[in-house]
């Protein structure tokens, strides 16, 4: 099992030439060794990313466009927000938490702050 893996990780220059898939498979299926799997991640990685250079060069030009769209989707609610917010509003018209409390007088707090102010 280690020597196939020793043998395609001791290629040279593996990352700039496209390894046989079959083979890969192959040894994929016969299992990796826990001390090398960092370093087989790494070639199947590299494999990857030279079987995709194409998609990933033509989806570069779309991730601006996606990202811009994301945002704005971030910005607006979710079928599930809008839903609870109307249940609320249609429940609790007037919750009871943002109603000041009975002896709450906001006039009264005001007014010898503004006469401060206005020095009277």
């Amino acid at each position: 099992m280690d020597q196939v893996w020793l043998e395609l990780l001791e290629t040279d220059q593996r990352a700039k030439y496209k390894m046989d898939t079959s083979v890969l498979h192959v040894a994929v299926r016969k299992g990796v060794s826990r001390h090398l799997r960092g370093r087989v991640w790494s070639v199947l990685h590299e494999q990857w990313k030279l079987r995709n250079e194409n998609l990933r060069r033509a989806s570069l030009g779309s991730v601006m466009l996606e990202r811009s769209q994301f945002t704005d989707l971030l910005k607006q609610l979710t079928p599930h927000q809008h839903a609870i917010l109307i249940d609320l509003g249609t429940y609790l018209p007037h919750p009871p938490i943002l109603q000041p409390a009975p002896r709450e007088r906001t006039i009264g707090i005001v007014q010898p702050s503004e006469s401060l102010l206005i020095g009277g």
